[in-house]
């Protein structure tokens, strides 16, 4: 399933800065593959010290502004306060 498979850039990028500060993550995957992530991938899942979130749980996707706005709302944090990082050069 592609939703597994993961970039290793940006999951090694993630894995780095997590020695350091606390990283989430935010996928347009569903509630599906986020939880199959949790249980296949342990080892990526263990980077996401914030939880990981997917679109589904706020019924907008990257790059729509209201979707980062939510993961905001959610962690309480400001956008001066992130650092965002993607795949998908749109998505930046």
């Amino acid at each position: 399933m592609r939703a597994f498979e993961p970039n290793s850039t940006v999951f090694g990028i993630a894995k780095e800065l997590s020695a350091t500060c606390s990283v989430t993550g935010f996928t347009n995957n569903g509630f599906v593959a986020r939880d199959g992530l949790v249980k296949l991938r342990p080892d990526i899942y263990s980077i996401f010290a914030d939880g990981l979130y997917c679109s589904a749980e706020f019924g907008a996707q990257k790059p729509a502004p209201e979707a980062f706005q939510s993961v905001l709302a959610q962690l309480g944090r400001h956008s001066d306060d992130i650092l965002f990082i993607d795949d998908m050069e749109e998505s930046v």
